[in-house]
């Protein structure tokens, strides 16, 4: 083999190699767990569950300055299903007080959501249409449900945290490390 084509060889999985980023810079890495992407990967069929009360609802600190807006979980919804996706009822409210409601997932893996209903003014919820993935893009409403799922719901790896430690996120203790065992994330995964 000549030099030229060594070298040429090199370049061409030096490429192939080369670290892929989203467009925050973050790079994305394969993991290993439930991918929609592969067969075999089926999404759980959820229901809405019920309105949130008062009483279960705790503040996030997510920070979006140029959308002062408050942003409440409701603790009794919140849940990691063991198709690997984070459901929980999301509450954004106004500074008038003015509040949406929706019960939504999130897929650490690669950083989507999907709303599967919304919060109607006689405290039920009202089924999405469509409900579908969707990709976090720039924007406040992206950077609000970015910040949920690397400040709260996601390690580092793009795996769901487990819901107690997700708990003890939103109380404000911080990175909880992760117990390694060999059931963790998946399957029988809460």
């Amino acid at each position: 083999m000549t030099i030229a084509a060594t070298l040429l060889l090199a370049l061409v999985a030096n490429v192939a190699m080369a670290e892929k980023r989203d467009e925050y810079g973050v790079r994305i890495q394969e993991r290993e767990g439930p991918d929609p992407d592969k067969k075999g990967w089926v999404e759980a069929l959820v229901k809405p569950p019920p309105y949130p009360k008062e009483e279960d609802l705790k503040t996030l600190d997510i920070d979006t300055p140029e959308v002062p807006y408050r942003y409440l979980i409701d603790a009794a919804t919140l849940a990691v299903y063991k198709d690997g996706v984070v459901r929980y009822s999301l509450i954004v409210e106004s500074p008038s007080g003015t509040r949406n409601v929706f019960f939504e997932g999130y897929r650490c893996r690669d950083n989507q959501y999907k709303v599967y209903a919304f919060g109607t003014q006689d405290g039920t919820f009202r089924e999405a249409r469509k409900p579908d993935w969707k990709q976090l893009t720039v924007g406040s409403v992206a950077q609000s449900r970015r910040q949920l799922g690397r400040r709260y719901l996601c390690n580092d790896l793009g795996f769901p945290y487990k819901r107690r430690e997700i708990m003890n996120r939103v109380a404000g203790y911080g990175r909880i490390p992760i117990q390694a065992d060999e059931s963790y994330p998946f399957p029988g995964y809460q």
